[in-house]
């Protein structure tokens, strides 16, 4: 399900400018200064961070200039996708014709394949590609070594051209050098490399014409490797046949079948993934069964020789292979493991083989996965890719790009406001021009050219505005005249207007509504208050959250019922927020994690009072979360607290009522992500919490945030970032955030750099300070399977990890001065650390003149906690989250 969701928020009595001063993306966030100077940090896939974005493979980021897709695979140097339209795309190398092109260089970005029919299903060979027409035809193209594209001739082909003497067919699969077709009866045709008998015994020649080999009833999907090929019937039994080379069979022995052969331990299995020499195959228990070669590790357990679960992974719901690594979703969250060089597994690093499924830091909700030999791809449930390993031919689609965990500036100044979309950001500057940057796969940046936009672009055509918003995909626009203007994705009806396009890059002003003074979006509707105070929305409306009575969508606004004095409102994924002029929260739409705040999970199609709240000035909506801030400065919060976005304190993942956010007050102003919070304190502080693993919170950790971590201090230039109480002591007025700590997490290494981010740092460093890296264990937390000795280890630069009873405290480092900005210290935190036995530990960096100033000054941080398989933490091994450590 498409989850965004923005926030627009309000505020009274604020002293900075009228209009937004934090937004939050979908894993991103942005804040504005009082000078009109944007802040962002998190994700920079698309650009959406405003800035020239640099390589870093071990990201898994998002592939641009792609319609909807719903298919993805890939085995060599290139990738194949097809679109929900029927045309297929691709990028990588191209040297043998894989892309169609005519040109044998490679293509950094997405091309659409030239001469293919409306098309069904696509499969790439090592260096070919393969289609199934939507008259059940088949099509091939590319390298013809081995006769792979059906006719006899070894040139390779650039243009597609139909296989002859083929019936109607109803799966294709491509191995390295040989296809594999299913008829309508069960017919299994083969042609190609057949050096080692993988489609008949007669000798070990190429075939360069379709033969049907065998006839094996109930086959429902079919998948082919470099000598093997597997099939799934609707029984749900797996068989096999070809090279059993590395035990890829599945049968025990390592014998040549020419006949299938029934692969053993396994049963109603539900899909297929098939490598050059391992597969996977998932069960309709969510379980993972691997076997094959494990040659990187890429089983995820010992036992190759048969089919085993691996133990790690639960709930899974779609798997992938690489020539040597492996991917799938467990719990809803992407892991790899296998051969890492070039940051395939997608675990934010390249380098060392994993032996075990590790997260992926990106929180992306992927439907489907497909791997290379180097690279990893996956697909979203709304159609977009998201790439992560070598891009030597251009296998990442031109993909550039990192997770920041602190907050840089942006290249544009004199903002007076700020919207966040899912990847885009807009801003309009003081003298009313808007800018727009990100993603504008739909036109919601405003652009013709419908691609990614790493710096800030000036949108055309617009004069006279006043305010933005942004949805998940679409962008609003409030003029100085009262009239709405829309652009983006407009499937819903969103941008609130018939035109036929799905999507446009053009503002087209809103029809039937105006005197507008404040504008809203969510993830696909739209929200504007007029200047009597009613409220009008129109776009998607699945749960109601147009409050208007009805599930049906419209693309012409209607009145909300019930709702008159309204001065605020707020848009999530799929609920509304409103609040009215006497402090009261009204919430209407989808209700199944409790966001609209009324003790229950039933949606809502009509605006009712949230129960409980008074006096609220500010509100802001998540994806399925809401945030209000009270006159007293008190922030309250309800709905979905899976990450710990309402609070990691309440220790429940949902929470149906308004319930106060601990250590948070003075606010003034609240931003929500997807899944994670912002708050702006009256003294300029911009606190954020909750999901964290691509830096979205902004504090310089990728740790779930137990408590509220500082991502922008407007007073200190110093080592704000370590501090947890109070206001640094300032070393100058300058705003920008002078962050001490930036982690990089890579499967079981953790390491932390501290860095000089200014040079008005010299003089904090120049002191000597000493560093100390430590870990409070976890109840029942194992160090290489041992019971440790105490709940406290600290590290010392010589002799590593040691258990700490007492004493002096090591330091990890002595004298640190820093006195340039080129100048870094980097701290290997962890190497080769089984972190599954160290679920809930929290992993800690903290500076001071000795320990006992550390200590008393509180100058310490979590840096990292270690989360389950399902990227959570236990309640029985939730570490207690003071101001300070007990001591």
């Amino acid at each position: 399900m498409r989850i965004l969701f923005l926030v627009l928020f309000a505020c009274m009595q604020c002293a900075w400018p009228a209009q937004p001063n934090v937004a939050a993306g979908r894993n991103f966030s942005m804040a504005l200064n009082s000078k009109g100077d944007p802040f962002s940090w998190g994700i920079d896939n698309v650009g959406q961070l405003g800035r020239n974005r640099t390589l870093w493979t071990g990201e898994m980021t998002r592939v641009p200039d792609l319609p909807p897709v719903r298919e993805l695979s890939t085995r060599g140097g290139f990738v194949l996708a097809l679109a929900d339209d029927g045309s297929v795309w691709g990028w990588g190398a191209a040297f043998f014709g894989e892309l169609t092109t005519g040109s044998p260089a490679p293509f950094n970005s997405p091309a659409k394949l030239l001469n293919l029919p409306s098309i069904n299903a696509v499969s790439a060979g090592l260096r070919h590609g393969i289609a199934l027409d939507k008259n059940d035809n088949v099509w091939t193209w590319g390298a013809n070594s081995s006769f792979q594209l059906g006719i006899e001739s070894e040139k390779p082909l650039p243009t597609p051209q139909k296989v002859l003497g083929l019936p109607k067919i109803s799966y294709i699969a491509a191995g390295d050098y040989f296809n594999v077709a299913v008829d309508k009866d069960g017919g299994v045709w083969s042609w190609g490399d057949n050096q080692q008998g993988q489609i008949n015994n007669s000798d070990d020649s190429a075939i360069a014409t379709p033969i049907k080999i065998f006839t094996l009833p109930g086959i429902v999907e079919v998948k082919a490797g470099n000598h093997h090929t597997l099939a799934r019937l609707k029984d749900g039994s797996v068989w096999s046949w070809g090279s059993a080379w590395d035990n890829v069979l599945g049968t025990g022995s390592q014998r040549r079948q020419y006949q299938p052969v029934q692969v053993k331990n396994l049963s109603n299995i539900k899909s297929l993934a098939v490598a050059k020499a391992h597969n996977i195959a998932v069960d309709g228990n969510g379980l993972a069964w691997s076997w094959g070669s494990n040659s990187s590790g890429q089983l995820g357990h010992p036992d190759h020789v048969l089919p085993q679960p691996i133990p790690t992974l639960s709930n899974v719901s779609a798997s992938g292979v690489g020539a040597d690594h492996s991917l799938a979703i467990s719990n809803g969250r992407l892991f790899g493991w296998g051969y890492n060089t070039f940051g395939q597994i997608a675990n934010g690093s390249a380098g060392d083989s994993e032996q075990n499924p590790v997260p992926s830091p990106s929180e992306k909700s992927f439907v489907l996965l497909a791997g290379s030999e180097n690279n990893s791809y996956a697909l979203t449930r709304d159609g977009q890719v998201w790439a992560s390993g070598d891009n030597r031919q251009g296998q990442l689609g031109e993909i550039a790009g990192v997770f920041r965990v602190v907050a840089t500036p942006i290249p544009l100044q004199n903002l007076m406001s700020l919207a966040a979309g899912s990847d885009h950001t807009v801003a309009l500057k003081e003298n009313g021009e808007v800018w727009g940057w990100g993603s504008n796969q739909y036109g919601q940046v405003g652009n013709k050219d419908y691609s990614y936009f790493s710096r800030p672009t000036q949108i055309s055509g617009l004069t006279g505005v006043q305010a933005l918003a942004a949805g998940y995909l679409h962008t609003l626009v409030l003029k100085n005249d009262g009239t709405v203007w829309g652009f983006g994705e407009n499937r819903n009806g969103q941008t609130g207007n018939a035109i036929a396009s799905l999507f446009h890059h053009e503002a087209v002003r809103v029809t039937g509504i105006g005197n507008v003074k404040a504008i809203a979006a969510g993830g696909n509707h739209s929200l504007a208050i007029r200047s009597d105070g009613t409220v009008w929305a129109w776009g998607g409306n699945t749960f109601g959250q147009l409050g208007i009575g009805t599930v049906a969508q419209t693309d012409r606004p209607k009145q909300m019922m019930g709702l008159n004095r309204i001065i605020a409102i707020a848009g999530g994924s799929e609920h509304t927020l409103a609040l009215d002029a006497d402090g009261v929260v009204w919430a209407v739409g989808h209700n199944s994690y409790g966001q609209l705040g009324t003790g229950d999970k039933q949606d809502s199609w009509t605006a009712a009072p949230v129960p409980g709240l008074t006096d609220i000035v500010a509100i802001a909506a998540g994806a399925q979360h809401s945030l209000a801030v009270k006159r007293d400065g008190s922030v309250w919060g309800w709905g979905n607290n899976e990450y710990g976005q309402i609070s990691n304190l309440l220790e429940t993942e949902e929470v149906l009522t308004p319930t106060r956010i601990p250590n948070l007050d003075n606010a003034q102003i609240v931003a929500a992500g997807t899944t994670h919070s912002l708050a702006m304190r009256r003294d300029g502080y911009v606190y954020g919490w909750g999901a964290n693993w691509v830096g979205q919170a902004g504090d310089g950790t990728i740790a779930l945030k137990s408590k509220l971590g500082v991502a922008v201090n407007p007073e200190a230039d110093s080592l704000v970032d370590l501090i947890s109480t109070g206001i640094n002591e300032p070393l100058s007025v300058a705003v920008r955030p002078p962050f001490l700590v930036e982690v990089k997490q890579s499967a079981t290494r953790l390491k932390a750099t501290i860095k000089d981010t200014r040079a008005l740092l010299r003089q904090a460093f120049a002191q000597g300070y000493s560093v100390y890296v430590g870990v409070r264990l976890a109840k029942d937390a194992l160090i290489n399977g041992q019971t440790p000795y105490s709940n406290w280890y600290m590290k010392d630069r010589l002799i590593g990890w040691n258990a700490y009873a007492g004493g002096p405290i090591p330091e990890y480092l002595a004298g640190v001065s820093i006195n340039s900005q080129d100048e870094l210290v980097k701290i290997e935190v962890l190497s080769d650390v089984d972190l599954s036995q160290l679920t809930g530990s929290q992993f800690y960096i903290g500076y001071g003149q000795s320990a006992e100033d550390m200590l008393n000054r509180c100058s310490y941080r979590v840096i990292y906690e270690v989360t389950d398989s399902a990227g959570k933490i236990p309640p029985e091994k939730r570490l207690p989250t003071g101001t300070c450590i007990p001591r």
